[in-house]
């Protein structure tokens, strides 16, 4: 089924795409009457028009769209709810999140130049070549790895809290029990 267009909505309605353009965008300062107005609404509600996230980027020369890249991660409570609250800020800035799971091979460049996302918050490192290009492209890069060799990894750290917290409760006998997925493996060992 092809994708109903604002030619669509203005040939219903019998006006032009200009006025179409003027009354679907809100577009202040134009001269249009109700009765007008509201011929082009009920086309657009009736043929379901959507407008185009290509075209509004186009528009205004910007996006309202983040992309979140993620690991090969399994999704449970703890990344839901990290999910959930950059989703909560993103919205209260009229900004929306799409969330991507590296796995394959896909080229992270031949996503975001298909989506065309205002910002890029990367939770797996982006090489320095790919943040040059997505800079240059005008995108925002938020690489939360902070790619620092001299920084302390904290998982040995987490698996120490964890057994003197263990230990502080008159635990003497510990025992350790990993996973065998792989996803999570390298977290869980470094914490062992």
């Amino acid at each position: 089924m092809p994708r109903v267009t604002s030619a669509d909505v203005a040939r219903l309605s019998g006006v032009s795409r200009t006025t179409v353009s003027y009354v679907l965008n809100g577009t202040a300062g134009t001269s249009i009457s109700e009765a007008t107005r509201r011929r082009v609404l009920d086309a657009a509600a009736e043929l379901g028009y959507a407008p185009s996230a290509a075209a509004r980027t186009l528009r205004s020369g910007r996006s309202d769209l983040v992309l979140c890249v993620l690991p090969d991660w399994p999704v449970g409570p703890v990344v839901e709810t990290m999910l959930d609250h950059l989703a909560d800020e993103l919205a209260v800035r009229g900004l929306s999140v799409l969330v991507h799971h590296v796995r394959g091979e896909r080229p992270l460049a031949e996503l975001w130049r298909a989506v065309t996302p205002r910002t890029v918050v990367g939770l797996t490192p982006f090489s320095p070549d790919e943040v040059q290009a997505m800079r240059r492209a005008g995108i925002q890069v938020v690489d939360t790895d902070a790619g620092d060799p001299d920084a302390e990894d904290p998982q040995p750290r987490i698996g120490r809290i964890q057994v003197e917290r263990l230990t502080a409760g008159g635990r003497t006998r510990l025992g350790y029990a990993a996973t065998s997925d792989r996803r999570v493996a390298e977290f869980a060992d470094r914490r062992q």
